[in-house]
């Protein structure tokens, strides 16, 4: 018999399908706790609960991967200058035009 989960459990538990919805990431965190990866599907799937030791290493997991997912997106468009801001840098760095001499 399955025990209804909690709503921190549940909370949890979405956050590992996020987090393992790449290819191959079901994978990596079954290996990581040391289960088979159709555990991992019924954790998720709400077929089983895991047990307290297990959701602390899918806590470590998901925040591990979750740190991961931070870095990669560091250095997105969204943090860099705005085009307004780079073309105005680009016309700083331009040489002064000349006007033409007055003879």
């Amino acid at each position: 018999m399955v025990k209804k989960a909690t709503p921190h459990l549940d909370k949890l538990l979405a956050r590992v399908l996020r987090a393992t919805s790449h290819y191959g990431e079901k994978s990596n965190l079954a290996r990581f706790i040391g289960v088979p990866p159709q555990r991992v599907n019924d954790w998720l799937n709400g077929g089983f609960e895991p047990s307290g030791e297990t959701t602390l290493l899918l806590l470590e997991w998901v925040s591990a991967a979750e740190a991961k997912q931070q870095k990669k997106r560091a250095g997105s468009a969204s943090t860099q200058p705005a085009l307004e801001a780079r073309n105005q840098k680009s016309r700083l760095n331009e040489k002064p035009k000349t006007s033409p001499e007055k003879g």
